[in-house]
């Protein structure tokens, strides 16, 4: 698996696979020249993680990997009489703790996916190829939703208990669907025209045309419900008790419009555009061609907000919320527009968008002058922090944009990518239909950084992203931090998070004039994964930064930032 993911960075790629032959040989190309981590898995074992750096060797040959991980959990899946259910999916993720210092274990199956079998007639299940520890095991009918829904830190609930490899008379009940009924109404009582209800992570039940009431079918235990539509803002009811075979009514949920974006698509020339795509979000994310809608992190409900324009060029946003967000229209041929910023706040918001023809940008990334192949590219605009567009680089460390809307861009290069390594910027002009060149080389330091918090006396901060900035930076939110670095333009920098309390280590730093800083998190985040729950409260989140001047001795040196104890708002 190459890269990770940061809270305030871009997702990352998904793990890549291979499929051995008759004779056990695989083979993995177009991998990053980083380090990554190899796993292979059969039907009755898996291997240990095998950590391998492709930047010191990138090609690695010959290697033996052995299927020794041949832990198993087996036991029986009833109905609430007791009676063995067959053709039930049980699964297995690591407990709250389960697997203790044993990261190997959770790094497996963050990689393979959750280990799960299909009961037989008997109702008997098998999980094999388990690391030593204890695992939450969850049983779900057959089309493996509802409750039995894979989820990657399970805590015990009807369908799930807790059970230690070796254990081979695990019990799991799977209790009959419940059903939910309620209705939704804004504040005046009306209802909206169609909204949809889940008790999940699927599409949900679609209504409309009535009076708000809706009934829908639950997994037993305490649910969720998320209830969505166009016309208002998302909305969540946790902790909903449904029990089997009942039906439930949570009464009236109300639901709030929000504000609306609108406005005229233009092109160029003044003219309304019909069909342009407008997105909306607390960021939007692209690759080197446009948008990619789902890759972004919206304000108040999470997704990414599109819309059409009309045959006068005029688009409409119904419901957003009140968070600052991004603005942005593109067009295949009339081209895509600056990303707006449309402030915090609760009033209606007009935004006209004028289309411009996009440029190119290529270059070459090198580190220490020699190619870094598979680097990641990200350009932003320097007023838009935010709305990012990323690319890998080839073997050659060669990298190209296809299509950069007109503007100033700040450019920065990476090994690892996300919110972590090491990470070079430059700023650079796109004009409209012309390509520009930018070559970034990643400087080799000397210095090693452990980059450290400290909480105030008597309180306990364990958690914490922590970067090392040239030159000189200023912000008070993680937000703020991200608008600063792109405004500073041309520098370097070195990120890393604060686990458990530990120190990030921030390898070859050269001696210079820095800002350190660092972003509390509110909660104990066992790594980057974690820390996704945080990604649309950057707003919210602390930052304390600090300068700091780095020495060309000792090789090592450490830094520690004061931070306050983060707002619980989660």
């Amino acid at each position: 698996r190459p890269g990770g993911r940061g809270a305030l960075g871009p997702p990352a790629e998904p793990p890549r696979q291979a499929v051995t032959d008759e004779h056990g040989a695989f083979d993995i190309g177009g991998l990053p020249r980083r380090t990554v981590v190899l796993v292979a898995g059969g039907e009755t074992a898996s291997s240990e993680p095998l950590p391998l750096d492709l930047q010191a060797k990138p090609e690695q040959t010959g290697l033996t990997v052995v299927l020794d991980v041949d832990g198993e959990i087996a036991g029986t899946v009833v109905d609430a009489k007791g009676q063995p259910v067959a053709g039930a999916q049980v699964t297995a993720g690591p407990s709250f703790g389960g697997l203790g210092g044993r990261r190997g274990g959770a790094l497996a199956l963050r990689l393979r996916g959750p280990v799960a079998d299909v009961t037989d007639a008997g109702g008997r299940f098998r999980l094999r190829g388990l690391a030593d520890g204890t695992y939450h095991l969850t049983a779900s009918r057959g089309d493996g939703g509802g409750a039995g829904a894979f989820v990657f830190f399970g805590r015990p609930g009807p369908n799930g208990v807790d059970a230690r490899v070796g254990e081979t008379d695990v019990r799991l009940v799977l209790l009959e669907d419940g059903r939910v009924k309620g209705k939704v109404l804004f504040a005046d009582g009306t209802a909206p025209a169609s909204f949809s209800v889940s008790t999940g992570d699927g599409v949900g039940d679609s209504f409309g045309g009535g009076d708000g009431s809706f009934e829908v079918d639950a997994p037993a235990g305490p649910v969720t419900l998320s209830i969505s539509g166009v016309q208002f803002l998302p909305k969540s009811v946790p902790d909903v008790n449904v029990r089997s075979e009942d039906t439930v009514d949570v009464g009236t949920i109300s639901v709030d419009r929000g504000r609306s974006i609108s406005g005229v698509v233009v092109g160029s020339d003044g003219s309304p555009v019909s069909g342009a795509t407008v997105y909306a979000g607390a960021q939007l994310v692209g690759n080197g061609d446009g948008i990619t809608p789902g890759a972004g992190f919206g304000g108040g409900g999470g997704a990414v907000q599109t819309t059409t324009s009309g045959d006068d060029g005029s688009y409409v946003l119904p419901a957003v919320g009140e968070k600052g967000l991004l603005v942005a229209a593109d067009h295949p041929t009339a081209g895509r527009s600056k990303i707006a910023r449309v402030p915090p706040g609760s009033a209606a918001v007009e935004v006209d968008l004028t289309l411009l023809l996009p440029g190119a940008l290529e270059g070459r990334v090198t580190s220490g002058g020699q190619p870094l192949a598979n680097a990641l590219v990200t350009a932003a605009p320097q007023t838009a922090a935010l709305g990012t567009f990323s690319v890998r680089a080839g073997p050659d460390g060669a990298y190209r944009f296809d299509k950069l809307t007109p503007d100033s861009y700040v450019v920065s290069a990476s090994l690892a990518g996300g919110f972590r390594g090491n990470m070079q910027t430059r700023t650079v002009t796109i004009a409209s239909q012309q390509t520009a060149q930018l070559d970034i080389d990643l400087p080799v330091g000397s210095v090693t950084v452990a980059l450290g918090i400290a909480a105030p006396a008597g309180a306990s901060v364990r958690t914490a992203q922590v970067s090392l900035l040239s030159g000189s930076v200023q912000a008070t939110t993680a937000n703020q931090l991200l608008d600063a670095a792109a405004a500073r333009g041309d520098g370097s920098a070195h990120m890393g998070y604060v686990f458990a309390g530990v120190p990030a280590s921030l390898a070859n730093v050269t001696p210079g004039a820095y800002t350190a800083c660092a972003v509390p998190i509110p909660i104990d985040a066992q790594g980057p994964r974690d820390l996704a729950q945080v990604r649309d409260k950057r707003d919210q989140l602390i930052c304390v930064c600090i300068p700091v001047t780095i020495a060309g001795a000792p090789e090592t040196q450490s830094v520690t930032v004061q931070v306050p104890v983060p707002p619980r708002f989660l």
